[in-house]
């Protein structure tokens, strides 16, 4: 649900529209909006790549964690499409997804679950990702889009899971990882090997204890940089007519 919900808390006059590709993202989204008491926002099932949402429909669309898994060739250009004119764009993704802790126990439970990982991890964004090392790349995409005042910053962000057990971090995991092979199986015809997760989880937990410190409750997953983008949709001018 986030970081819609949070939007959705600040800009309380404005309507949110949360979307995913998982539906089970959504149903969670809903439930924290219900717990929450947020009614500004709604969510529902999108792809990334084939928004279903009117030209000129969003003053703002923020693009967070999805061009690291998605094609920038389909997002960009849907995204500028359905923002209005002089509209604001924030996208927001992992730096270097090869070096983020968040990942590294997901990425070891797919490459379990899927035989054929070498060839396909690169279009699931769970390595180095291209315009993470080279940011300006992005930038140059989104200004021939036409968007104006483009601009790339980045940031270190330390993610504290609190005192969460190993089991209940793969319960959070499990249902991204889930909808991300449900994908695999059904839209890319990939080969699963293990759809109820059972070796996944073990790949899961046993990455999650490569990774444990004497103090792994509070340094877990701190190692999480992001790359920021924004930018706006230009206003174009009237046309006049003098006689």
């Amino acid at each position: 649900g986030e970081p819609a919900l949070s939007v959705a808390r600040v800009l309380t006059d404005s309507q949110v529209v949360a979307t995913d590709f998982s539906g089970l993202a959504a149903v969670g989204g809903r439930a924290r909006a219900v717990r929450s008491g947020a009614k500004n926002i709604i969510f529902q099932f999108s792809d990334a790549e084939d928004l279903q949402f009117d030209d000129d429909s969003f003053d703002l669309v923020i693009c967070c964690l999805v061009l690291s898994v998605c094609d920038e060739e389909a997002v960009l250009p849907d995204i500028e499409r359905i923002l209005k004119p002089g509209g604001a764009l924030l996208i927001i993704d992992f730096d270097d997804v090869s070096a983020v802790d968040y990942l590294r126990p997901l990425h070891a439970a797919v490459a379990a679950c899927v035989p054929d990982w070498k060839r396909l991890h690169n279009s699931f964004g769970m390595q180095a990702w291209r315009l993470g090392e080279k940011p300006e790349l992005l930038s140059a995409h989104l200004e021939s889009l036409g968007f104006d005042d483009v601009h790339a910053s980045s940031c270190h962000v330390a993610l504290e899971p609190g005192a969460a057990t190993d089991e209940e971090l793969w319960q959070r995991a499990a249902g991204p990882m889930g909808a991300l092979l449900e994908t695999m199986r059904d839209i890319d015809q990939t080969d699963v090997r293990d759809p109820e997760m059972l070796v996944g989880k073990e790949a899961f937990l046993a990455a999650l204890q490569q990774e444990a410190t004497p103090d792994a409750a509070h340094t877990r997953y701190s190692n999480t940089s992001f790359r920021i983008w924004t930018g706006r949709k230009p206003i174009v001018p009237s046309r006049w007519s003098f006689f």
